[in-house]
């Protein structure tokens, strides 16, 4: 059976919004970056209340690939609505690797997946710290949670090491069920 609700989680820089756009594209699913609703100008986090009341306008439709982590009640929401969920595994130095890319880039050009006023150079220390508490705390707790809440939803393992469209082929497989 195709899965139409995707989700892709795992840590800053694993490489998910590259995997999402990718497979958004492959499937005709819409895409969906956690970025653009979770900040608000100047890096202030949007409250709870507010993100969760737009990503329900995102997790109600039939059809689409969510990307990012976001609030812990967003996240439980999402796997709720999901019918994949798939876990972008990235070791932490390649993800500090990509997100010092990332702030390099963005000198350059802004991130299309973020809001305007939230430039990645702004908060380069943080974004390593955001990197290593994932990696310390945040995954086991989200694995946790899988384990424990979600162990019926249809789950999967990415080695973010690979190629995007190597990635992309594993998650259209799982995808459509083949």
């Amino acid at each position: 059976m195709p899965h139409h609700r995707i989700t892709i989680w795992g840590n800053s820089g694993s490489g998910k919004s590259t995997l999402a756009e990718l497979a958004g594209a492959q499937l005709g699913l819409p895409v969906f970056h956690l970025d653009v609703i979770a900040w608000e100008s100047d890096w202030r986090f949007r409250s709870e209340p507010d993100f969760l009341a737009l990503q329900r306008l995102w997790v109600e439709q039939p059809r689409w690939i969510i990307e990012g982590v976001g609030c812990w009640a967003g996240l439980i929401e999402r796997f709720h609505h999901s019918d994949l969920i798939i876990h972008l595994e990235t070791p932490v130095g390649l993800c500090e690797e990509r997100s010092r890319l990332r702030l390099a880039e963005d000198l350059i050009t802004k991130n299309p997946f973020m809001v305007e006023d939230c430039r990645y150079a702004d908060v380069a220390q943080r974004q390593l710290e955001v990197i290593r508490h994932f990696e310390g705390k945040l995954r086991s707790d989200i694995e946790t949670l899988l384990q424990a809440d979600f162990v019926l939803k249809a789950q999967g393992r990415l080695d973010g090491t690979q190629s995007p469209d190597t990635l992309c082929r594993e998650l259209l497989a799982r995808a459509l069920g083949v």
